[in-house]
């Protein structure tokens, strides 16, 4: 079992602003900042979940990828997207607007060769929903990638 803790942006990452949709309005913005500690907590939580699920992951690199061998517990906060999710049709759906911020953390894996210094090894995308009537954020689920 994996014991993920997250750490910050080495220095050969890219540095990284947040992307914030203009639609998305400053007020959303402002109150979600406010809350930041906690829904760095649920990205905690989510990283610690995905990487131990074994649904999800794999124990060795020969049985697949992400291998939980090559993961060395330490991720970082890489990219922050914040968008408004929604269009002229979603209403002829019964669906409304939606507010919708997104945290990609960067996994590491354990260096494999002589002088790697790029320990990236598969990302994470971890989905919030924003409720603007209750200032309450939501985890909508997680996205994984090989970085």
């Amino acid at each position: 079992m994996l014991t993920p803790h997250r750490i910050p942006r080495p220095d050969w990452a890219r540095d990284a602003e947040p992307d914030r949709h203009d639609a998305f309005p400053t007020e959303a913005y402002l109150c979600i900042l406010q809350q930041r500690d906690a829904i760095l907590q649920a990205v905690d939580m989510a990283v610690a979940s995905y990487l131990n699920d074994a649904d999800l992951t794999v124990a060795h690199e020969a049985d697949g990828f992400p291998a939980r061998s090559r993961l060395t517990g330490a991720y970082y906060l890489s990219e922050e997207h914040y968008w408004v999710s929604g269009a002229p049709w979603f209403a002829r759906q019964g669906q409304t607007r939606s507010l919708c911020f997104s945290i990609m953390v960067h996994c590491l894996e354990h260096p494999w060769h002589p002088g790697q210094v790029d320990t990236d090894y598969l990302g994470l995308e971890i989905h919030f929903q924003w409720d603007e009537a209750s200032d309450a954020f939501q985890q909508d689920g997680v996205d994984s990638s090989s970085i």
